[in-house]
């Protein structure tokens, strides 16, 4: 019943919003993403139910806890899809509304990838002697990630979880720790620490596949003074960083430079190589986009450079692997592009948006070797008139929605397999399985 009253909202918005007719495959990727994530835990209760000996009154709390966790999933979705069609759908969201989206779509992406992993290392452990010990444990966690998340407080982060991110694949990773420390503590600037890492300590397969660069350095005229904003899916942090600024070199960048949360870092690189803008949390002095203007501006008009990039991942946040979320694309990299184009229109510098993707989580995550690829998508020169933001610009949403549905196509298929403890090789974390393969009970 839920989850038919689901369609008929969307088809009621659809029906009274005609801007819905661009848009989104967001909501149904929501609804899928959700039904995927309440399949696993559902077929977790069966698990128990069938294979392991708990009282009737742990079986009846098991019941209650799995009924709260749907709920708050549930819950939270219907929240995130209310804001996300005041953001992009009607066009009436305040500020406060895009801060909360952002907020929310963050919040729920921890709390999936936490509690399949809560799921993943209790059947892990269990056995018939120590099943209610264990399963009231992981009750008590469940239920309090659950109340977090119906509450709209933060979900926090266990420790060495960033650290997992970073290191998901697991190749040589001492020696990736060590250079990430040794450059940190010196203070290497952002550049500088990125070509210092070997993406395919990253990946399984130790090696990608650079696909369509060659074709997209002909889209750019011969000798012409040039800025590309480069955007992509951001499913890998340290890779993702250093993937953008070697794409930005094989396509003829004479001057890279990234935009990132300051957050991320324990020991921030240093500004002065004019190669990163941060992005500063609740710092209203923080104004990336104009950061952006300049040092692309000053690169470009006052330096004897051809051609400077931007690395943006306007996803805003890592979307954890476990959860494979569907996430909203935001406006900043677009509105920056407009702003370069229209600011250096009378220079004779030409701008342009790349799209790249990665296929990161589906090489990672696949029970089948797929090789790791980084696919360049399109190329388009941005029109140099100026932003009128009385009305919405259809070319800043066109591009939007179009990077939001090719960075979202990969996810929300498969989820973390609860019930297969093995792990992909060369990687920390476990397989994915596609959802009809979890109605399944697997028995220890």
């Amino acid at each position: 019943m839920k989850q038919i009253l689901l369609v008929l909202m969307g088809f009621v918005v659809f029906i009274v919003s005609p801007a819905y007719a661009e848009a989104p495959e967001y909501f149904e990727k929501m609804n899928q993403f959700a039904r995927l994530t309440e399949h696993q835990i559902t077929s977790f209760e069966s698990y128990v139910q069938e294979a392991q000996k708990i009282s009737p009154e742990v079986r009846g709390q098991l019941s209650h806890s799995l009924k709260l966790q749907q709920k708050a999933l549930w819950g939270e979705v219907d929240r995130l899809k209310d804001l996300y069609e005041k953001s992009f759908v009607s066009k009436t969201a305040t500020k406060e509304d895009r801060k909360a989206l952002v907020y929310h779509e963050s919040n729920l992406s921890i709390a999936i990838h936490r509690q399949l992993v809560l799921l993943h290392d209790f059947l892990s452990e269990v056995s018939p002697k120590n099943a209610e010990q264990k399963l009231l444990s992981l009750m008590r966690k469940m239920d309090a990630i659950s109340l977090d998340l119906q509450s709209g407080k933060s979900i926090s982060v266990p420790p060495g979880m960033g650290l997992n991110q970073v290191f998901q694949s697991g190749q040589k990773v001492a020696s990736s720790v060590c250079k990430l420390l040794v450059g940190f503590c010196t203070r290497k600037s952002l550049s500088g620490l990125m070509d210092s890492l070997d993406e395919g300590n990253f990946i399984r397969s130790k090696q990608y596949e650079l696909v369509g660069v060659e074709e997209m350095k002909k889209s750019f005229r011969p000798n012409e003074k040039s800025v590309f904003i480069l955007i992509g899916n951001h499913d890998q942090p340290l890779m993702d960083i250093a993937l953008a600024r070697k794409v930005s070199l094989a396509l003829g960048s004479d001057h890279h430079v990234t935009m990132t949360r300051k957050s991320v870092y324990p020991i921030p690189p240093p500004v002065t190589a004019g190669d990163v803008v941060f992005v500063v949390d609740n710092d209203p002095k923080s104004n990336p986009v104009q950061e952006s203007l300049d040092i692309l501006s000053k690169n470009i008009l006052e330096k004897s450079h051809n051609r400077v990039s931007l690395a943006v991942y306007p996803e805003g946040m890592l979307p954890y692997t476990g959860g494979q979320m569907p996430m909203t694309v935001k406006e900043g990299a677009f509105v920056i592009a407009r702003k370069m184009a229209h600011q250096l229109s009378q220079q004779g510098v030409s701008v342009y948006l790349v799209r790249m993707k990665t296929n990161i989580i589906e090489h990672l995550t696949s029970a089948d070797a797929t090789p790791a690829r980084v696919m360049m998508e399109s190329i388009e020169r941005v029109p140099e008139t100026a932003i009128d933001r009385s009305r919405p610009d259809e070319w800043i949403e066109r591009n939007r929605l179009q990077a939001e549905n090719s960075f979202n196509s990969h996810r929300g298929k498969t989820q973390i397999d609860i019930f297969n403890l093995d792990k992909v090789p060369y990687s920390k974390i476990p397989l994915s399985i596609e959802i009809r393969a979890c109605s399944k009970v697997f028995v220890l």
